[in-house]
Formats: C-alpha cells, sequence, structure tokens
C-alpha cells in the first residue's frame, strides 16, 4: 500500500474505530491518548431499532464511554510518532514470503535477513500461508457470508431543502455516514444493496438491523 499521508485513498465503507479504555491506555503510553481524542467523537451508547420500538443500549455506566475516530486519522497520527522515533517505512512493497528456518524474508522477489517479523499483514496473510506449512502449525480460515451497508442520515438542513424542491448538499456535509450491519451477500457474494448506494432508513428498520448512533 501506498503512504496514507500522501496519497488520498479511497477508503470504501470502511468503519471508524472504537476505542475503550484499553485503547486509551495504550496511546496514553506513548504520549497520544489526548492528540487522538482531540480527533475523536464521544459515544454513550447505541439506539437499537426492531419492531417493537426504539430502546437505547448505554457503553458502560457513569462517565464511561467509547471514542469514534476513523481509520486514516489514527493511522496516520501512528505512523508520524512512529518515524518520529526512529522508526523507517517502506511503502509499495509486497512480501513474497518468508523462510522460517533460516529467517529471511522475501519482499518484491529479494531476500533479506528478518530474526523478527511481526504478521500484521491482513485477512490474506502471506506470513500466514508460510506457517500453515510448518509442521505442527494448525488454522482454521472461513469465508464470511455478509457484508456491511451505509447509510446516509441527512441533517434537518439538508431535509429542508428537499422539501422546499432544493438540492441536497454533498454528501459530506448533508449529514452523518453510519455503516449498518450485518448485511447478508445475494448470489455469486454480492449483496443484497449496490456497494455505496444510500439505502432508505426506514428499509433498515423495517429489517430490524440496528444503527450505532
Amino acid at each position: 500500500r501506498p503512504d496514507l499521508r500522501r496519497v488520498r485513498l479511497d477508503e470504501g465503507r470502511s468503519i471508524n474505530l472504537a476505542l475503550s479504555l484499553r485503547g486509551l491506555s495504550a496511546l496514553e503510553s506513548v504520549g497520544l491518548k489526548e492528540r487522538v481524542l482531540a480527533r475523536s467523537v464521544p459515544m454513550l451508547g447505541r439506539t437499537i431499532h426492531s419492531d417493537g420500538g426504539v430502546a437505547f443500549q448505554p457503553y458502560g455506566s457513569g462517565d464511561q464511554r467509547l471514542h469514534s475516530i476513523s481509520r486514516h486519522d489514527l493511522n496516520a497520527t501512528l505512523l508520524d510518532a512512529a518515524e518520529r522515533s526512529g522508526v523507517t517505512f517502506e511503502f509499495g512493497r509486497r512480501v513474497d514470503g518468508y523462510d522460517f528456518p533460516h529467517r529471511r524474508l522475501s519482499i518484491d522477489g529479494r531476500e533479506r535477513r528478518a530474526p523478527v517479523v511481526i504478521a500484521a499483514d491482513g485477512s490474506a496473510s502471506t506470513l500466514r500461508r508460510e506457517m500453515k506449512r510448518l509442521p505442527g502449525f494448525e488454522c482454521t480460515e472461513s469465508e464470511l457470508d455478509y457484508g456491511y451497508q451505509e447509510l446516509l442520515l441527512p441533517d434537518s438542513t439538508a431535509l429542508d431543502r428537499r422539501s422546499r424542491g432544493g438540492r441536497d448538499r454533498p454528501a459530506d456535509h448533508a449529514g452523518r455516514r453510519v455503516d449498518v450491519g450485518p448485511v447478508r451477500r445475494g448470489r455469486r457474494g454480492a449483496p443484497h444493496e449496490p456497494p455505496g448506494r444510500a439505502v432508505p432508513l426506514r428499509r433498515q428498520l423495517a429489517a430490524g438491523r440496528h444503527s450505532p448512533l
């Protein structure tokens, strides 16, 4: 992947991260807690919609809450802090494999010695594939049959403009985008609703799905 701080990436339907006390404690230990909190939104709880009505479920008691932050903002903050501490990043590279007996990592067809490797290369992990070849290593992999659907909830100003026959403002300013899931996939693994399409909220409520408001 390219450096997300230098290239504008299409995040698609990436769901915000919800930081709890454990995540905030880790950020505090490296001096980043206040910086991350300044870019986050506190969440006291969620509203559950069903055929029987609406119910609010708090995320904790008293002043306990979660903090929502975009993955891009959090990752950019962590990358900046790591570089300041002397970490060197190489973007746009592909890991081809890892020779466990000799501790050698292959990147873009060239090998280098790597005694310690942290396997954080996602669901299609090359490192996990190599580990599966080791004697005694066992793992189970299965593909999920559902995805997520994104909704656009217009604010009151956008709704007033629509009622007067005016144009809605762009999506980034007309309301909040809320990720709702899971949404069962249709044939060939495709979601029942086209990706990126704003699905009417009443359709989601009728289906008994919840929205983390």
